[in-house]
């Protein structure tokens, strides 16, 4: 089958996440919330300035959604859902772009047919497995919900999206600006989501497996510490909110209300070990298993046992990907069917 002569620059890798964010975006807007919906109540409330208690958590989207404030009380919400549209349009358009930046290096059958710079899928047909990650993900029913209803939940995972961006960024061209802008935002998603403190240890070793060498660079780990502190700031924007705004409550009571928040969120779920480990199962093991450049040969003698050993792992991998997909039917196994309502509504599990 005929290649691309460079992939960095096909059409799965330029111009294909702008017109998956595109297509989504008019689906989401289409089929966007009317009104207030039970999950996006407490966000709406937030921006409208329809609560009585100063808000105390989620500060980057209240830095975003501050011009939304001005608006008349009636189309507060529908403005909401149209952000959470545009936000969940962008999150496609992040998840296209890695998925085309995936190296193919991972088995020697992959080395051998893959000859292409940075081992990255040149087939003429390289746009489908983007396509449809992004189809799987876009059209997954919780997924869906968030992006037309302003529940705040698509700004999280548009955030994490990016980093992983950001990540894959950098093994192509080897530039540390990734790297910075990878920790600044992942910072800034903690303080807006306790999902993302959940997965900092894994980020943590995502971060030292990509850079390497590279953080041993010269002032790079300073720059990567005061780009931490800098997104780490955000936790004290509503509490300064709070005092500036005179609703007597106090500096130290906002900022430990938000990080109370979000150990209990963690604690709530992490003490339900069986449940997370199924989760993980889906959510990280996969990751772990591409990640994985795997040798030509497992010290087989025979023809015969290394052709055992390749057929096995090709299971392995057809097996995650079907549990995959099913996970994302939502059946038993899924996190929508795992954690409690009230624990998934607003609050960053449905990317977990």
């Amino acid at each position: 089958m005929a290649e691309d002569s460079n992939p960095l620059k096909s059409f799965a890798a330029t111009r294909l996440p702008w017109a998956v964010a595109l297509g989504m975006l008019v689906l989401y807007l289409f089929t966007l919330h009317t009104w207030i919906s039970f999950a996006s109540l407490p966000a709406v409330s937030n921006v409208g300035g329809w609560n009585d208690l100063s808000q105390t958590e989620a500060p980057l989207l209240y830095l975003l959604t501050l011009p939304l404030g001005v608006m008349p009380a009636s189309m507060v919400p529908t403005a909401m859902n149209i952000l959470a549209a545009v936000f969940g349009a962008l999150t496609l358009a992040m998840l296209v772009r890695s998925v085309a930046l995936l190296p193919h290096d991972r088995t020697k059958e992959q080395r051998q047919r893959e000859q292409s710079a940075h081992s990255l899928l040149s087939l003429r047909s390289s746009w489908v497995p983007a396509l449809f990650a992004a189809m799987v993900c876009g059209l997954q029913l919780s997924f869906w919900q968030h992006a037309t209803a302003g529940t705040g939940e698509m700004l999280n995972v548009l955030l994490f999206a990016f980093v992983i961006r950001c990540l894959l960024e950098y093994r192509i061209g080897h530039k540390t600006r990734w790297l910075s802008r990878a920790v600044l935002v992942y910072a800034m998603g903690i303080t807006n989501n306790w999902g993302m403190v959940g997965f900092l240890p894994l980020f943590c070793v995502a971060l030292l497996w990509t850079a390497r060498m590279q953080l041993l660079r010269e002032g790079l780990p300073l720059k990567l510490a005061l780009n931490a502190l800098a997104g780490l700031s955000f936790y004290l924007l509503l509490p300064v909110v709070a005092v500036l705004s005179g609703s007597g409550e106090n500096f130290l009571d906002v900022l430990m209300a938000n990080l109370g928040l979000q150990k209990s969120f963690l604690g709530s779920l992490f003490s339900q070990r069986l449940m997370v480990l199924v989760m993980a199962s889906t959510a990280i093991l996969p990751l772990l298993l591409v990640s994985i450049r795997w040798p030509a040969n497992f010290g087989d003698t025979n023809a015969a046992a290394s052709a055992i050993t390749t057929a096995l792992l090709r299971l392995v991998h057809f097996l995650f990907l079907a549990v995959c997909i099913y996970v994302a039917f939502d059946h038993v196994v899924s996190p929508r069917k795992l954690v409690n309502l009230s624990q998934v509504t607003g609050i960053g599990a449905p990317f977990l």
